[in-house]
């Protein structure tokens, strides 16, 4: 439960700053993820045993892998990919199908959010640089991630671990 409030204490503020950056330059600087998988390798020693530590960092390079392939077939941003990668640690393999199900929620959640937001006059106006509202098809994931990181951390917590 403590870990679980130390990774949402790291994570909260760094993928918040994703969310918004990707929304406003539709791109996630790489020190955010940098800072994620750093914050983990501080905190989850002293929660996890060390074997737990180093599969869960091994299982974020293996999203990465996977992540930069989609990159080359056009099909996920490089921010994206890096950004998943670098949540990956903090999500075991028995809470992957969970998040998994967080996630497709809140891609659709803010899919659907964003699509009506930049349709709102006022909205639009104040937030007019944004590059999100002119990308097309493309769709600011970093939103969704963020989303579904920050509510999969906030639900362990409040369902006790």
């Amino acid at each position: 439960m403590l870990a679980d409030v130390l990774f949402l204490a790291a994570v909260l503020p760094l993928s918040l700053y994703a969310g918004l950056s990707d929304l406003r330059t539709m791109t996630i600087p790489n020190w955010i993820s940098i800072a994620l998988i750093v914050a983990f390798i501080v905190i989850a020693p002293f929660f996890l045993p060390f074997e737990t530590v180093l599969w869960r960092l091994g299982a974020a390079f293996g999203v990465l892998a996977i992540g930069f392939v989609l990159n080359a077939m056009g099909t996920l941003g490089g921010g994206d990919a890096k950004y998943l990668a670098a949540i990956t640690p903090y999500i075991s393999l028995q809470d992957a199908p969970s998040f998994l199900f967080i996630f497709a929620i809140a891609l659709l959640g803010t899919l659907l959010v964003h699509r009506i937001a930049m349709r709102i006059g006022p909205l639009r106006r104040a937030t007019s640089d944004w590059a999100s509202w002119s990308a097309g098809r493309n769709f600011p994931m970093g939103t969704s991630i963020a989303a579904a990181i920050i509510a999969f951390l906030v639900l362990r917590i409040v369902n006790g671990g």
